[in-house]
């Protein structure tokens, strides 16, 4: 995450989405980050509830669909709930 999208988390309480409408998580830590973030990212750990992701490539890796999602990842995050 960038510091301009930590600072905007911070100030309303509520997660930044990501490109597309999505937010990558890892629940494996700042290990899965590490050489995959743009330099200048901050690692920030949060709390959501687990109802609202969806399964990644990889154990441990999910993605959460915001409100500017894609209308088939928001389908898919529905119907598994």
């Amino acid at each position: 995450m960038s510091p301009d999208e930590l600072a905007q988390m911070q100030n309303t309480n509520k997660l930044v989405q990501g490109g597309g409408g999505k937010t990558f998580i890892s629940t494996n830590g700042i290990a899965d980050f590490k050489g995959a973030a743009p330099k200048g990212s901050v690692y920030v750990e949060f709390d959501v509830p687990a109802n609202s992701l969806l399964q990644g490539g990889k154990d441990g890796w999910f993605k959460m669909i915001g409100p500017n999602g894609k209308w088939g990842q928001t389908t898919i995050l529905l119907a598994e709930h």
